[in-house]
């Protein structure tokens, strides 16, 4: 480590020198003249970048021994690369004009590389649901949003407190890296009922990279890494939008949204604040008296602002704060230990975090330092036969902090190239009290990790991406080595070729699935860790081909990505007897390793901003290498192919606009058929179950009434038109709660209101 930090500082020596500099003065506008506020307008080959201000103006310091060239960037719209005139007068304002981006092809991400870059230049195949994305379809919450994502799927896991997940290329969510903002600080507390604690009025957009990224972002991402990127001020404006729902039965959903931004005149410092709340009501499905979609009460307070202290320097802060209240089983208007059955939780969320970015004169370099935590109480009832002995407590504490170098070099064994390293160190802190099942789980995990990541571009045409991560982790007696490497080939301007490898890793410890207790059978299911269970690694493989088109008014994408990943050590969880109280035990073990591959393909469409067609199918297998004892009876035979885990699933989004007023949204889901266990209880023995398959259809319908500068949107529809969802559910008090598949929700109906300043 001190040789690469001695490395850079040579660098630094040797560039951070005076560089003769002029000023750019410009002016950024859309396709329709209008400015665009909150641009960032990046000399090429530097880290050298402005911002424009409420008028779409800027001024760029550029140096002018770099390429006389600018990268243009916005939300939403194309990146435009062109060359600036340096012999027009420093005060003449010189234009720019971008054009829109409907399929998000040149969008700008970060979790490929940890660095800004342009989608089409990421060294791997970057997925995203940008905010379009998630109003089309009404998603609520997160989770709703994620089943609109190639290779990924999301499920119900209990049908008392409705613990949901998203399964990555058919891996649970616990093998996917789920970060806020780039940091990991969502927990395995978190992950329990996590999903659905963050609403979408929050979320600017989601990244989503499959495969292996251990080698940026430390043990979990063996599936892949979800970049959850909250909302950041880029104008003067204001919001309150509400959502009301209603089912069938009439059962309702009811949400209300708030958020509102501050930027000064210069764009050098902003604030961002989002609210949210929501009230559901429990559902019963088949008349039993017990709940299929548990009772919700939940607010969130979101507040993220920055401040420019100078051209070179900037920090960022964020803060956050979710109450949940969630209850499901029977007489919910009793106390929980009343109720023949309970499962009930009540959440309080604390986060926080700072970030600090500094630049060198020249921005070739930049250097930051970072730190988030988050903070999580819970009072639970996890109980059935009137247990007044079933309550718990649980308390995590995940903080996260780091520094991290970027360094850009315009010249470098013949092509150019991007090196970053960093050092970040992480603690989770998690005690879980249950007196009634004996446990009292008392866990500190402590992490740090150096990585380095060179990002070489070696023509023109060719890009080589290599990383290497060296971890230390408390559960894990040696050092854990995470390579990475990729290439990326650009055919010609339109086709892109993308091969990689990566390896992960995941630790023991605690996982989500353990802080929860299913009911079955009228007693309780609980899973643990065997005392010598050890690292599960992975080795994954990628190729993609990423091909865009326009012509005319029409852009057209089309990305197939092939999967292939080999799991060593892989965690299984196994039937292992009843404790002297009677309760199932499920015991997490190394089994001998699994096999997951497949191939997604993701088509893309556009019509000016009329039409916008996106959609995604993955087919793929997922099996381990000696068949799995799901069951405890001896009698039934082990599984090797993953459980709850379809070999095909999909989903679309078509929107058509006719004119800027209104909206038709039509989105779907497919599910194939799948294996579930079912467990005994209201059923006489164990049995696993070959589920049929699902496609759930939604419509949606909006148009924008304009008054002055502030307009009012009028949205209603449907979502699963046709009803698909599970009709064989276990009843009464010695149900399974874990036999729970398929759609989230029954057909329900919405109509919802937003008003915008």
């Amino acid at each position: 480590m001190r040789s690469t930090f001695a490395f850079i500082f040579f660098i630094l020596s040797i560039s951070v020198f005076a560089q003769k500099k002029a000023c750019l003065h410009g002016i950024i506008l859309d396709d329709k003249n209008q400015p665009i506020v909150g641009a960032t307008i990046l000399q090429s080959g530097t880290q050298n970048a402005t911002a424009t201000d409420q008028k779409g103006e800027f001024d760029l310091h550029y140096m002018v021994n770099a390429p006389h060239q600018v990268r243009v960037s916005a939300i939403g719209y194309k990146t435009l690369e062109k060359e600036f005139d340096t012999h027009q007068h420093p005060k003449a304002c010189q234009e720019f004009q971008l054009t829109e981006d409907i399929l998000g092809l040149d969008q700008v991400v970060i979790t490929a590389t940890r660095n800004e870059m342009s989608r089409k230049e990421a060294p791997v195949v970057v997925q995203i649901t940008d905010s379009r994305t998630l109003e089309s379809v009404q998603a609520v919450s997160l989770v709703e949003g994620l089943a609109f994502q190639p290779g990924l799927m999301v499920e119900n896991n209990c049908q008392n407190c409705g613990f949901t997940g998203v399964r990555m290329n058919g891996l649970e969510t616990a093998y996917t890296q789920i970060v806020i903002d780039g940091r990991p600080i969502f927990s395995a507390l978190n992950a329990v009922y996590g999903l659905e604690q963050i609403p979408t009025n929050m979320i600017e957009r989601v990244e989503v990279v499959r495969g292996g990224g251990s080698a940026l972002y430390g043990g979990n991402a063996i599936a892949g890494t979800i970049n959850v990127i909250t909302k950041k001020p880029m104008s003067n404006d204001a919001e309150v939008s509400t959502n009301q729902a209603i089912n069938d039965d009439g059962a309702k959903d009811q949400s209300y949204s708030f958020g509102a931004n501050l930027i000064n005149k210069n764009y050098t410092s902003g604030l961002s604040f989002q609210g949210f709340h929501r009230e559901r009501e429990s559902w019963d499905a088949d008349g039993d008296g017990f709940t299929e979609i548990g009772e919700l009460n939940a607010t969130a307070l979101h507040l993220k602002g920055f401040y420019q202290a100078s051209d070179y320097s900037k920090i960022t802060l964020n803060a956050g704060y979710t109450y949940e209240d969630r209850r499901g089983g029977n007489k919910l208007d009793q106390q929980a230990h009343e109720a023949d059955i309970t499962e009930m939780t009540t959440h309080h969320i604390k986060s926080a975090g700072i970030n600090f970015e500094q630049f060198t004169k020249n921005r070739n370099h930049k250097f930051s330092a970072y730190y988030s935590l988050q903070q999580t109480d819970r009072d639970s009832y996890y109980g059935a036969g009137q247990d007044p002995n079933a309550y718990g407590y649980t308390e995590g504490f995940t903080g996260v902090g780091g520094l991290q170098y970027v360094g850009s070099f315009e010249q470098f064994l013949g092509g150019s190239a991007i090196y970053t390293s960093g050092v970040e160190g992480q603690q989770e802190r998690l005690e879980d009290r249950m007196p009634g099942y004996d446990r009292h789980i008392d866990q500190e995990i402590q992490q740090i990790g150096w990585y380095n990541q060179l990002d070489w571009k070696v023509t023109d045409k060719f890009k080589v991406n290599a990383g290497l991560r060296l971890d230390g982790h408390s559960e894990v007696k040696n050092a854990i080595i995470n390579p990475r490497l990729s290439f990326l080939y650009e055919v010609n301007e339109n086709l892109q070729a993308r091969i990689g490898y990566a390896r992960g890793f995941r630790g023991p410890q605690v996982f989500d699935e353990d802080l929860h207790i299913t009911a079955v059978g009228g007693d309780m299911q609980l899973t643990y860790n065997a005392d010598n269970l050890e690292a599960e690694t992975s080795d994954s493989f990628t190729a993609s081909l990423d091909y865009n088109y326009n012509w005319g008014a029409h852009q057209l994408g089309l990305t197939i990505d092939a999967f292939y990943t080999e799991h060593n050590n892989a965690f299984i969880v196994e039937a292992n007897g009843h404790d002297e109280n009677g309760h199932q035990l499920f015991e997490r073990r190394n089994g001998s390793g699994a096999t997951i591959k497949g191939i997604s393909l993701a088509p893309k469409y556009a019509y000016g901003s009329e039409v916008l067609l996106q959609a995604g199918i993955t087919y793929q297998q997922s099996f381990y290498h000696q068949a799995v004892q799901w069951a405890e009876e001896e009698s039934l035979p082990g599984e090797k192919q993953f459980l709850k885990t379809p070999n095909l699933y999909g989903f679309y989004t078509l929107s058509y606009m006719p004119n800027e007023k209104f909206t038709l949204n039509l989105s779907g889901n497919y599910t194939g058929k799948m294996l579930v266990g079912h467990y005994a209880g209201y059923i006489e023995q164990d049995q696993l179950e070959e589920v049929e398959d699902f496609f759930t259809q939604n419509i949606k319908l909006s148009y924008i009434f304009e008054f002055n500068s502030s307009r009012l949107t009028l949205e209603g529809g449907v979502q699963n038109i046709f009803n698909q969802f599970q009709n064989d559910f276990d009843q009464g008090e010695d149900r399974d709660a874990g036999y729970v598949y398929g759609p989230l929700k029954p057909r329900t109906y919405f109509i919802g209101l937003r008003f915008n300043l």
